[in-house]
């Protein structure tokens, strides 16, 4: 039917982005990789290679486990100087003051060569 169609198209498209790998898994095949399915499942695209995550509760998920983990996020802290050691970040100061560190995670997106670019040139 109309679903089995997505799932197709689905797969042609994963095949044109050269993801290996795609199946279209039907019946039995279906019920015996997942076992929990309701069964009025027909079909599944199966991709053992790749995932879909959603991006912004992926990304809160792995915040949330930083934390747990006892890594301190600083949000709204304007980067203005990097200071390196031996090509290693030892201290960020910001606007809303130093920050001594181990690692240091860069993610300022498009900005992030910008302040690579500063760490490089000490």
């Amino acid at each position: 039917g109309q679903k089995l169609k997505v799932l197709e198209e689905l797969k042609a498209q994963g095949e044109a982005n050269r993801v290996r790998d795609l199946k279209i898994i039907k019946d039995n095949c279906l019920f015996q990789m997942e076992s929990n399915l309701t069964r009025e499942a027909k079909a599944a695209l199966y991709t053992p290679t790749v995932g879909i995550v959603p991006p912004y509760e992926l990304t809160i998920a792995l915040a949330e486990n930083a934390q747990q983990n006892g890594v301190r996020i600083f949000l709204d802290a304007k980067v203005k100087n990097i200071t390196s050691v031996d090509e290693k970040v030892k201290c960020v100061e910001t606007t809303r003051g130093f920050i001594l560190a181990d690692y240091v995670i860069n993610a300022a997106g498009l900005f992030a060569g910008v302040l690579t670019a500063g760490v490089a040139q000490q």
